[in-house]
């Protein structure tokens, strides 16, 4: 590799290190003027909103039932011989939460 091609890289790499952090400088500052705000910032955030959304997410859908809860759904799926997975630990972390 010569030393133009490497310089390049490195080049191309800073562009994008500054362009993520300029998007984080951005989400500071909106964080920041929100911060007196008594609003969620993040609709997703509110467990509340978030399941009412996935309600009428569920009705629009036609899906019935309940759901059966992170724990039960490890259980079937280790039945089933299905090897247990990232999603399913976050899901378990987050209800923990």
């Amino acid at each position: 590799m010569n030393q133009m091609s490497s310089i390049q890289r490195v080049t191309d790499q800073l562009g994008r290190i500054e362009a993520e952090i300029t998007a984080i400088r951005r989400e500071l500052i909106t964080l920041r003027q929100r911060q007196n705000d008594t609003a969620v910032p993040y609709p997703w955030v509110n467990k509340t909103t978030l399941g009412e959304t996935m309600q009428k997410l569920f009705l629009t859908l036609a899906i019935e039932g309940k759901s059966i809860g992170a724990e039960r759904l490890q259980e079937k799926m280790k039945a089933a011989n299905l090897t247990t997975n990232e999603l399913s630990h976050s899901i378990i972390g987050a209800r923990e939460e």
